[in-house]
């Protein structure tokens, strides 16, 4: 790792007094930009570009759930093949590439769903 890329660790803090209606202007401003008020008050002194990435666009709870359910069952079938495999037993191929196809339509399904 070079030296640009070693982070001073933060510390201390910078107290400003300000007024009610300062201090949200500020906010909403920081917000706009799509940064905490602290990373943008820093930008706005230091006069450069914040390293961090902007926020992750919001995700539908619905489809969070639903890629959580997917990853269950991806989850549930690795650990009956792997128990399977550890006892010696053979693997019914066809019916776990069965249910590997059910949960690859049901993601390209939310997919389609939420990208709309």
């Amino acid at each position: 790792m070079s030296k640009a890329n070693i982070r001073e660790p933060r510390g201390l803090s910078l107290h400003v007094k300000c007024s009610q209606k300062e201090r949200e202007r500020w906010g909403a401003k920081a917000r706009s930009h799509g940064l905490s008020l602290s990373d943008y008050l820093r930008e706005f002194l230091e006069e450069s570009r914040s390293s961090r990435r902007r926020p992750a666009p919001p995700i539908d709870p619905m489809l969070m759930a639903q890629i959580g359910r997917a990853g269950n069952n991806l989850n549930q079938i690795a650990k009956a093949v792997n128990g399977t495999l550890r006892h010696g037993d053979e693997i019914d191929t066809l019916a776990i590439h069965a249910e590997l196809v059910c949960i690859e339509r049901a993601l390209q399904s939310f997919q389609r769903e939420h990208s709309k």
